[in-house]
């Protein structure tokens, strides 16, 4: 009997595609941008 693995959706992680990346780096790249207000607003957690 073969056992099946089912990944965490936490282990998963998010997938972002290469031109989200692109945006949310330049978000951060603004005068007086703050990092956390902007990885709060994309869904991003921050450890």
């Amino acid at each position: 009997m073969a056992s099946t693995v089912i990944p965490s959706p936490r282990a998963a992680g998010r997938r972002w595609p290469l031109a989200g990346k692109r945006r949310i780096v330049e978000l951060t790249l603004r005068v007086g941008a703050s990092i956390q207000t902007i990885a709060r607003e994309q869904g991003i957690h921050l450890t």
